[in-house]
């Protein structure tokens, strides 16, 4: 097999791997609790990836020490709507130190932000169509 066409087969093989699907859903929230780990949450929320598929999961989009050196992380993950199947809708899970604090979607986040200055870009809910 020449080199071109060990490419196009490696292309092939990856396109098949990155079609991104979302199988997380509100649903999913009835199985954390205040004080979880972040790795336990990590997991319940995990990126996996296999030959025919991505699951997207939850990333960590900021993180900052605050004045007495406490770890404030942001953890973001996309889960379908239990009422509407088409829309995603980001969801927002605050951690101090490794530890869950607070979650929830955007609208519930604003004395949060406020109460820990936390400042990042986060994703607009989208629509699959």
């Amino acid at each position: 097999m020449t080199i071109l066409a060990r490419a196009v087969v490696a292309v092939a093989f990856v396109g098949c791997a990155s079609t991104p699907t979302f199988t997380y859903t509100e649903g999913n929230l009835g199985s954390i609790r205040a004080g979880d780990s972040k790795e336990r949450i990590l997991a319940i929320f995990a990126t996996t990836i296999t030959n025919e598929e991505v699951t997207h999961g939850m990333m960590i989009r900021a993180a900052r020490r605050d004045a007495s050196g406490t770890l404030i992380e942001v953890g973001e993950v996309l889960l379908l709507n239990e009422e509407d199947r088409f829309k995603l809708t980001p969801h927002w899970f605050l951690f101090e130190n490794g530890r869950l604090v607070r979650w929830g979607r955007p609208e519930d986040w604003r004395a949060v932000s406020a109460e820990y200055q936390i400042d990042f870009t986060p994703s607009a809910p989208v629509f699959l169509y």
